[in-house]
């Protein structure tokens, strides 16, 4: 013979495990806060990049003895590379903070022509980053990247996230 008994105990935890679950997957669905922290660590990431002229991502290319030349005659001396007023590095910086985030994703926009902070003085921040050719060659300084160590980055950090939320709500 097999008995099975429902009690009432039995129907008020499932309705509690059920709400907690729907909470869950609601709290899943906006990851706001998950993003938030992508973009800050993001953002650190890239002004360490741009302060160590691309060690972040394996270093830049040196200016050119005719640059050197060019800034000297400037009276600027032969570096930090692209950091000749500060305008640039000041567009970066502003522009890596101010990523839009959503529920779901982290947008920064970067351009030639400026972007959302209106930061003066970025001279031509996509041509340094992927260099251009021609009459004004600039080799490619990579200031933006998202490689293997930025995607082990975020994993983990959306690992704890979801840790952290699942505790929140089931416990610990």
């Amino acid at each position: 013979m097999i008995r099975v008994t429902v009690s009432q105990d039995t129907i008020t935890k499932s309705g509690a495990i059920v709400r907690k679950l729907r909470l869950f997957s609601t709290r899943m669905h906006d990851r706001s806060t998950l993003m938030e922290e992508v973009k800050r660590t993001q953002a650190k990431r890239w002004a360490r990049n741009f302060a160590s002229e691309g060690r972040e991502y394996g270093g830049w290319v040196g200016l050119s003895p005719r640059t050197i030349q060019d800034r000297a005659a400037s009276g600027y001396g032969p570096g930090p590379i692209l950091r000749r007023t500060g305008g640039l590095y000041n567009y970066v910086h502003t522009e890596s903070h101010n990523g839009q985030v959503d529920a779901s994703s982290v947008n920064w926009h970067f351009s030639n022509a400026g972007g959302t902070s209106g930061v003066t003085g970025a001279n031509w921040p996509l041509s340094h980053h992927f260099g251009t050719s021609g009459k004004w060659s600039v080799p490619a300084r990579p200031i933006w990247q998202f490689d293997a160590k930025d995607r082990r980055r975020l994993r983990l950090t959306t690992q704890r996230w979801v840790r952290h939320l699942m505790e929140s709500i089931f416990g610990g």
